[in-house]
């Protein structure tokens, strides 16, 4: 009963039930169906974790209890039985975003030394989400016409803009539009780069931005993933520009200091070498954002390494959630 008063009186928790009727959803279909109830508990579980740090290995071996448990009783589901059935898999939607944004929660919340076992890591992360999100391709657009329909209708409208607005992604844009990628991938590559600059668009606020942030991996164009999962430096160039965006984020209680930790690595990775160029905006913000953060705490500013010649793009401002 703790996991779930928890759970119902964090509404911080999961930016998915920060809407009231969707709260109301999304508890509904854990009481019918057991695999999403594990789900939520385990997310629950993560999130105790994170701020009762004293009982920290309790919670957190209790959240991998009731996540291998949620993944189990999904597996054994035989999704051929459910035919045609737009209703059977909406408890299938829920569970996969429940369980990737825990996922997600999971990959941020380790500091790995090097590059080579975060960018493991954070693509053992994309594999399980968008593994999980399978189950519904071909009923997207059908689920418009279930309960769900507030997603659809109300929250991604309201959060996801038709064209991305901003300026700081104009240098990738550029470089990949010159690369030597396939005409698919560069399209590929360019909506994964207006789904980033959708973050740093939105409405500054934890909800709209968290939001936005936790629905990048799933919404990613099938080649674009597979040259990330590939390793192209181009993509990897990309992924800078999310983990700045996640840095923008850092009063989420699940990202803190997770997007300049990655972002940092990702620019160790490159240093010295011919790509190192097509992070070097992405860094110096956030290297900006950083003096920022130490000038208005009345700290004394550290020195910071070389930032870019490179003029910052333009209309930027320092935004958090």
């Amino acid at each position: 009963m703790e996991l779930l008063h928890h759970y119902i009186t964090h509404t911080s928790l999961y930016p998915l039930v920060t809407h009231v009727f969707m709260k109301d959803i999304v508890m509904s279909i854990g009481l019918r169906e057991p695999y999403v109830m594990h789900a939520l508990l385990a997310l629950s579980a993560h999130h105790l974790s994170v701020t009762r740090p004293d009982r920290h290995d309790f919670y957190h071996n209790l959240a991998i209890q009731l996540q291998t448990r949620a993944l189990s009783l999904f597996n054994s589901i035989d999704v051929a039985s459910l035919g045609d059935s737009v209703q059977g898999r909406v408890p299938m939607f829920i569970f996969s975003c429940v369980l990737g944004f825990h996922a997600l929660c999971d990959a941020l919340a380790h500091r790995d030394p090097d590059f080579g076992s975060a960018i493991a890591r954070f693509l053992a992360y994309v594999r399980l989400h968008r593994g999980i999100h399978t189950v519904m391709d071909g009923y997207w657009d059908d689920l418009r016409n279930t309960e769900l329909r507030v997603i659809f209708d109300e929250m991604v409208p309201s959060l996801f803009h038709l064209d991305a607005e901003g300026r700081e992604c104009d240098d990738i844009r550029d470089r990949i539009k010159s690369s030597s990628l396939t005409d698919e991938e560069i399209e590929a590559a360019q909506k994964a780069i207006d789904l980033a600059q959708w973050v740093f668009d939105a409405k500054p606020n934890p909800e709209s931005r968290a939001y936005v942030l936790c629905s990048w991996v799933a919404m990613l164009p099938r080649p674009f993933v597979r040259i990330l999962v590939e390793g192209r430096p181009e993509a990897l160039a990309v992924l800078a520009y999310y983990f700045l965006a996640m840095h923008y984020c850092r009063d989420v209680w699940m990202i803190r200091g997770a997007g300049q930790h990655l972002l940092a690595l990702l620019v160790d990775h490159f240093r010295g070498g011919e790509w190192y160029a097509w992070v070097e905006i992405p860094y110096r913000m956030l290297q900006e954002s950083l003096a920022v953060t130490v000038a208005s705490s009345d700290q004394p500013v550290t020195d910071f390494d070389s930032l870019s010649s490179h003029p910052r793009p333009a209309n930027h401002s320092e935004q958090t959630c």
